[in-house]
């Protein structure tokens, strides 16, 4: 299920990194205000080519289709119940969503302060008819000191009107990372399982990361690696997705980060 991102958010993000092989980046409102979509080989002529940057909400969508640019990925991941953002997916009263962007916000802020010491901005929101599928969203999103190439989380609540019920989602990017380095997937790996409760070996991670900058060099683009998972807990339903997202700048060097995705459905 596709999350709304704020648009100026991304719309500010389109002016900080621009994918190899790629013209510009317009906005998009198909679903999610602010979103890219990566256009496929065989498009018509003349059509400017779309660049998914590093908060693209295509690439942390829960119903991802494989193509050039991604590819399933077995992670062997873990999940726990209990982990510091448990509270940004605890089931809240959907009768009065409107009062949750604050809600929202302020569990969004409270786990910054447990597992990464503060330094976050954030800021919550509502809205009504977000997209076509999404009638009622209260969401918050949380910036590392303001920096776009840092690491960025999101939570929110929304009521979807084609299958009328409500999720809870709560999502993670890790900070960029330009060249690969056993510490620096530690550190994302550590912060995943901390603050979102999601295990993945050291090992797996490395081959992984290895693997997608291999990729984005061949494409010279933006590429995914990722692995979902249905998990049922004390009365709800729950997605997890953990992906690997590789890219590359104009003159041609790599980055990639680490993003992880929970969603509930409650009963």
């Amino acid at each position: 299920m596709k999350k709304l991102l704020v648009l100026l958010l991304i719309l500010m993000l389109s002016f900080s990194m621009f994918a190899c092989g790629s013209n510009d980046t317009p906005a998009d409102d198909e679903q999610n205000p602010g979103g890219t979509e990566q256009e496929q080989p065989g498009d018509e002529e003349g059509e400017d080519e779309e660049t998914p940057d590093k908060l693209n909400p295509d690439d942390l969508i829960m119903n991802v289709e494989d193509d050039v640019f991604s590819g399933e990925y077995d992670f062997g991941f873990g999940t726990t119940e209990d982990f510091a953002m448990a509270g940004t997916v605890a089931k809240v009263d959907y009768s009065n969503l409107s009062a949750h962007g604050a809600t929202m916000e302020s569990m969004l802020l409270a786990g910054t302060e447990k597992v990464f010491g503060g330094g976050f901005e954030v800021f919550g929101e509502y809205e009504e008819d977000a997209t076509e599928a999404i009638d009622k969203l209260a969401y918050a999103i949380g910036m590392e000191n303001s920096d776009t190439e840092a690491s960025y989380l999101e939570a929110g609540v929304y009521h979807d009107d084609v299958y009328d019920k409500y999720f809870q989602y709560t999502l993670y990017t890790s900070e960029n990372a330009y060249e690969f380095s056993s510490s620096g997937v530690e550190v994302a790996l550590k912060e995943m399982k901390e603050a979102y409760g999601v295990t993945v070996s050291q090992k797996t991670a490395e081959k992984a990361v290895k693997e997608v900058l291999k990729r984005v060099e061949e494409v010279q683009d933006y590429y995914s690696l990722y692995q979902i998972k249905e998990v049922k807990g004390k009365g709800y339903t729950e997605t997890v997705k953990v992906s690997v997202d590789g890219f590359c700048y104009e003159d041609g060097s790599l980055g990639y980060y680490f993003a992880v995705e929970r969603e509930r459905c409650y009963e």
